[in-house]
């Protein structure tokens, strides 16, 4: 996390080309291989897997990267602007995105787009529901080791998405929905007869479309099935 956000921002098409540039030669010289190759950004960092994926195209006549796992692209000076500024699913021929708070983009801009969402009960009658834009367990469960500024902790929301991806490297048990939006999510009126595996573990053939979940509020986070509806 840098204070110095907007001259960070600006180095976004910079660091992407220059990401795309050095893959392209490692590929040339037969170093890594594209098809088996999956790129990870969470913020500015998967602003930066855009633009990578954009000029590898550019590089290849085409050719685009394969899997692209972006964690809460950052909103700020990006939200809203042409796709050719910003993460897009033209970036990639799989274009993954979790979305978890207001500090990330909260329009779908991937493929797969993941909204993890909490529904909450206070005091008996008074009910709290969210899609994509706050954590069940923030400020203070962040699910990361604790850094000595506290950001982590200002921006719990935010870097929960790390938090997630890193479980589902190891774990099947973040479930999501198929819905056409987070109202027919909040009436559980949602297909959940054929969730997908979020994250890491993605299935490549998983449909395009916004897919949600419900999480616990301390680690594992995850609620498999349980997690399908509000």
């Amino acid at each position: 996390v840098t204070l110095d956000y907007p001259q960070a921002a600006g180095a976004v098409p910079l660091v992407g080309a220059y990401l795309a540039k050095q893959f392209h030669q490692w590929v040339v010289l037969k170093l890594i291989n594209a098809d088996t190759s999956r790129f990870v950004g969470f913020s500015l960092g998967a602003q930066v897997i855009g633009i990578c994926g954009q000029e590898y195209q550019n590089l290849t006549g085409g050719q685009k990267l394969k899997f692209l796992i972006a964690l809460e692209p950052a909103a700020p000076l990006f939200e809203g602007k042409p796709i050719a500024e910003r993460l897009d699913k033209t970036d990639g021929d799989l274009v993954h995105v979790f979305h978890t708070s207001k500090t990330g983009m909260t329009e779908r801009c991937g493929h797969v787009d993941v909204y993890f969402s909490y529904s909450e009960i206070i005091f008996f009658i008074f009910q709290i529901q969210n899609c994509g834009v706050e954590q069940l367990g923030c400020p203070t469960e962040t699910g990361l080791p604790a850094d000595k500024a506290g950001l982590q902790t200002i921006l719990c929301d935010h870097v929960r998405a790390p938090a997630y991806y890193i479980i589902s490297i190891t774990s099947s048990n973040f479930l999501a929905a198929l819905c056409t939006s987070c109202d027919q999510f909040k009436r559980n009126g949602c297909n959940i007869s054929a969730p997908i595996v979020v994250g890491d573990r993605l299935d490549p053939a998983t449909g395009d479309g916004a897919y949600y979940l419900t999480t616990l509020g301390k680690l594992p986070f995850a609620k498999g099935i349980a997690g399908l509806q509000m």
